[in-house]
């Protein structure tokens, strides 16, 4: 222990004197009784210092728990003091053994102190051993007081990823959980649900992410005009798709009616797009968010797709139903399905076929059985092979060839014919609804 840090506990160890002194006396009058004492001995821990520091003592010398004086001078009752070490070149961020900072220390009661080393630069994103910042553990205790400093000193300043600093830590609230400091940010209009992280995620992807009911609903009631249901990810994807993917369908029912609330405002549809429009939007490789629903494997899947598809959400782009392809050479265009599509038809017959792979294996013979009918059949694709394989219950494991053979326009209306038969058959309104995608698509 270093003399000035020893002046430092002497001084903290004096101040709580009074507490165990005289009980009678101090419920009387804690504050009169003890003002006149702490202005003596802090003037005389002041003195003691500053005679340490004219020998040239190392204020930032650490103990055997590698604290400086800093760290132990960061209560409100030792603010001169900190304001002496730091006149005289104390660091602000130096780490202890822990790798706490002493702004740590001041979390969360000193707030003058707080305030102090913020104004002396301390750093509120610096980590500990273990990974804990000065902002966490304002966010973990909900400390509305040390946060109001914090913004205070940083309220123009950006994170060095580019954001902005009070809509950072809006993220990180709905990151922690921290539901009242989110509701002080936006409240107090530090920071708005409109506002992206790097990623340009919003407060609600966030929060959606982080299964939080609660800060979702926080976040629709401070978004009167819904502006949030337009904004994308850098990977183009809505709160839609992120809800889709992650929420519950609880959530996930409160989401389609804040897109329904938004459409009977009336006035806001200059602004945004129509309902469906936002309802359909794909994300960077053209995804729905029917499709990342509809192609998960939670257990959810089935009660979200049907909220999904009875708020009008369609499984695929409207760009993308048919495409055609040259991977074979033929007098006329010949038609394939869209990887999409064949990966919704791969992932729902297998699914099938654990149920009943009898009738996926009936389905998959029509399907070839129409392919090799046609009058522009491919000659580099063995048909016989093919069935040897669906026949012997490799049905499974064939698929992904069977949907990627190219077709005519005059066989595409059996295909959807077997197609829809099969969805009825297995009662599998994922399958029906790529029927009537498809079929809508066609016959337009």
């Amino acid at each position: 222990m270093t003399p000035i840090s020893l002046v430092i506990m002497n001084h903290n160890l004096q101040a709580q004197r009074c507490v165990f002194r005289d009980r009678e006396a101090i419920q009387r009058n804690l504050i009169i009784d003890c003002r006149e004492e702490d202005a003596e001995r802090m003037l005389q821990t002041i003195r003691l210092i500053e005679l340490f520091l004219r020998f040239h003592a190392d204020v930032n010398k650490r103990c055997s728990s590698g604290k400086t004086a800093l760290h132990l001078a960061t209560t409100d009752d030792t603010l001169e003091v900190a304001k002496l070490l730091l006149d005289n070149g104390a660091s602000v961020d130096t780490p202890g053994q822990d790798g706490k900072s002493p702004l740590f220390h001041c979390i969360p009661s000193s707030l003058l102190v707080a305030n102090l080393l913020l104004e002396r630069g301390a750093k509120i994103h610096l980590p500990d051993h273990e990974g804990v910042t000065p902002l966490a553990l304002i966010l973990r205790a909900n400390d509305l007081n040390i946060l109001q400093i914090v913004l205070n000193h940083h309220e123009f300043v950006v994170t060095t990823d580019g954001e902005d600093f009070a809509g950072a830590v809006l993220m990180a609230a709905i990151d922690a959980s921290a539901l009242p400091t989110a509701t002080f940010l936006l409240e107090e209009r530090y920071a708005t649900v409109t506002h992206q992280n790097a990623n340009r995620e919003t407060a609600m992807h966030r929060a959606i992410l982080k299964h939080d009911a609660a800060m979702t609903h926080l976040l629709r009631r401070f978004d009167v005009n819904a502006q949030v249901l337009s904004l994308c990810t850098t990977t183009g994807e809505t709160c839609l798709h992120y809800a889709a993917q992650y929420s519950s369908p609880g959530e996930l029912r409160h989401l389609l009616a804040f897109y329904s609330q938004w459409q009977d405002g009336g006035d806001h549809q200059e602004v945004f797009p129509d309902e469906a429009v936002l309802l359909n939007g794909v994300d960077s490789t053209g995804r729905t968010a029917l499709f990342l629903a509809g192609t998960a494997t939670s257990d959810l899947r089935d009660e979200k797709t049907r909220l999904l598809m009875d708020a009008g959400v369609r499984l695929l782009s409207s760009d993308t139903i048919i495409e055609i392809t040259t991977a074979y050479t033929s007098s006329s265009p010949q038609l394939a399905f869209p990887t999409a599509v064949q990966t919704c038809l791969n992932y729902w017959l297998a699914e099938c076929a654990e149920k009943c792979a009898e009738d996926v294996r009936t389905f998959c013979l029509a399907y070839l059985s129409v392919i090799a009918s046609s009058h522009q059949r491919q000659r580099q694709v063995s048909y016989e092979v093919l069935t040897i394989l669906l026949s012997s219950g490799h049905s499974v494991d064939t698929m992904p060839l069977l949907w990627s053979l190219p077709f005519d326009r005059v066989t595409m209306s059996a295909l959807l014919g077997n197609l829809r038969v099969f969805g009825r058959q297995q009662g599998n309104s994922l399958v029906l609804a790529l029927h009537r995608e498809l079929f809508d698509a066609w016959t337009l």
